[in-house]
């Protein structure tokens, strides 16, 4: 049977190694709207391929399609871990609403200008997810955007959810992860325990 000492050091891993397998499921949302004209403008929009990005990282920026005014929301996230694959679920009530995702804490209204920062877009309009590779400990966006200017996508409705090993909203993005602070609370049981054991 085990003494008190390894048994508190056994209670303190296992949550520790709990908290770890909390974290390896992090899905946040849903998040979304619907278009009324009241949101920002951009020119232009991307290109859609018909390719959802995969996580790989491999596919390559598709291009801008034209420079008319399209509306587009954006949303800001943290990946508070190392690299990885991030997925993004999509949900969309028309063909008149496209998503991209992008490296950094900043979009530009001039569509073009977000090239270098491309991270990855659900392909085609449609409900489907798509997958993005994140640096470690980097801020990224998701980009909601019409594709046929503010007329004819007032009053479509969109939604996603935003799944990885670490991923925060930009907002709650923390610098220790919650592991730390079991661990912590684990090593002050162990002192605990030691002292009332000396008094006994």
């Amino acid at each position: 049977m085990l003494g008190s000492w390894p048994r508190v050091l056994a209670i303190s891993l296992a949550l520790v190694l709990m908290a770890v397998a909390a974290e390896a499921a992090t899905i946040l949302g849903p998040f979304g709207g619907s278009w009324d004209g009241t949101e920002s403008v951009q020119t232009g929009r991307i290109l859609r391929d018909g390719i959802p990005s995969d996580g790989t990282g491999s596919k390559g920026f598709p291009g801008q399609f034209n420079t008319s005014a399209q509306l587009y929301e954006v949303f800001s996230f943290f990946n508070n871990g190392p690299e990885g694959v991030v997925t993004i679920d999509v949900t969309v009530s028309s063909v008149d609403t496209h998503f991209t995702a992008w490296l950094g804490g900043t979009y530009s209204p001039i569509f073009i200008n977000n090239a270098p920062n491309y991270l990855g877009d659900v392909g085609s309009s449609v409900s489907q997810p798509f997958s993005i590779l994140v640096p470690a400990n980097a801020l990224f966006l998701v980009v909601a955007s019409t594709n046929s200017g503010a007329a004819s996508a007032i009053g479509d409705t969109f939604s996603f959810t935003v799944t990885g090993d670490s991923v925060e909203t930009a907002a709650a993005a923390v610098p220790e992860p919650a592991t730390v602070l079991l661990l912590g609370a684990g090593l002050g049981a162990i002192v605990l325990r030691r002292r009332f054991t000396r008094r006994a």
